[in-house]
């Protein structure tokens, strides 16, 4: 027997978020994920969202799920997120979609767009091409899932990528004198150290600001931001994140950067004040980390995320090809929405 359940009608609600929780690594245990207790932080965390889940379970055993949600801040935009389904049922896929799409068009929505976990803030896109090797901090989802949603109608929309070096060696030599530029006029680096009292709404306030220009951005609380972001990031090794400060002390940047567990160098974001934006002061940073990568002795590295066609791609690009590249998209689809809510 086929059965979809929902979040909204379950008596116990408690059960159904563990389930919906245990679900992925029940289906992939092989795949690297977040621990089971991520999914339900988050359902907790962003409570006050206008949101659905989805079970899809067989003769009593879950082999699917899928959760949707209206935007806050982009007019009659849902967003579809959290899909999984089993690799043995995938023709069920549909059956999934249809049920969020059914549910956002009856709130309202007139767009679906996704895979996005509630907002850009947290886990979202496929990936759409790569090498074997899937890594934790990007998304690893089975390589038929776009396909699922392509079949049902959706288009790509949004594309990103990841560029892979196997020797950062010519990136630190191009980005030296920006470097010693920006030395040499006062500004100065300094560690990121969660320690410290102010350090979270420093990195809260940069990120609102140069993230607001970022494709579907939402604001997100200082306390969502907290519960999400810093305490996935506290048990890093933050020796080569930095920010930058200018001539008067202020942070007005920062790269953030790890070694991933194949010991390659992930520069996984860099930003800059949009008051004092330019490629010198982004260059500087990327130095600084990679110049404590290189003196580690990490070599290799990859620019993480990026969106293709804006000024990152072509920064990354500029300062040395990449030996490969994986690819990632959001997936888009326009609604057929009546007068009454539902499908015409």
């Amino acid at each position: 027997m086929m059965k979809i359940s929902t979040l909204g009608l379950a008596e116990d609600k408690k059960d159904f978020i563990k389930r919906f929780s245990e679900l992925p690594k029940k289906l992939y245990p092989d795949r690297p994920l977040p621990p089971s207790t991520y999914w339900s932080l988050l359902e907790q965390t962003f409570k006050q969202v206008n949101k659905e889940f989805f079970i899809l379970s067989i003769d009593g055993q879950d082999v699917g799920r899928i959760g949707c949600n209206i935007s806050k801040e982009h007019t009659n935009t849902g967003f579809f997120g959290f899909f999984e389904i089993s690799p043995n049922h995938k023709e069920q896929a549909s059956l999934l979609i249809d049920e969020v799409e059914t549910w956002l068009e009856s709130n309202g929505a007139r767009t679906t767009l996704g895979p996005i976990d509630f907002n850009v803030w947290l886990g979202n896109r496929f990936k759409i091409q790569s090498g074997a090797k899937a890594y934790s901090w990007e998304p690893h989802n089975p390589h038929f899932y776009p396909e699922l949603f392509q079949v049902n109608g959706y288009e790509l929309d949004q594309g990103y990528i990841s560029m892979f070096y196997d020797d950062s060696v010519l990136s630190f030599n191009r980005t030296r004198p920006s470097y010693e530029a920006a030395i040499n006029e006062g500004y100065k680096f300094r560690n990121l150290d969660l320690s410290r009292e102010d350090e979270t709404s420093k990195l809260y306030n940069l990120n609102l600001k140069a993230f607001s220009i970022n494709y579907m951005y939402e604001k997100i609380t200082y306390e969502q931001y907290l519960a999400v972001h810093i305490s996935a990031v506290r048990n890093l090794d933050l020796q080569y994140s930095f920010f930058i400060q200018d001539p008067n002390g202020e942070e007005i940047g920062y790269v953030f950067s790890f070694i991933d567990s194949s010991g390659e160098q992930i520069i996984k974001s860099i930003l800059i004040d949009p008051k004092h934006q330019g490629a010198k002061l982004a260059s500087a940073l990327l130095h600084a980390s990679v110049s404590q990568g290189r003196k580690n002795g990490y070599i290799k590295c990859v620019g993480a995320m990026v969106r293709k066609g804006n000024v990152s791609e072509h920064f990354f690009d500029h300062l040395q090809k990449p030996i490969s590249r994986h690819e990632y998209s959001l997936f888009k689809k326009e609604l057929q929405t009546g007068q009454t809510g539902g499908k015409s």
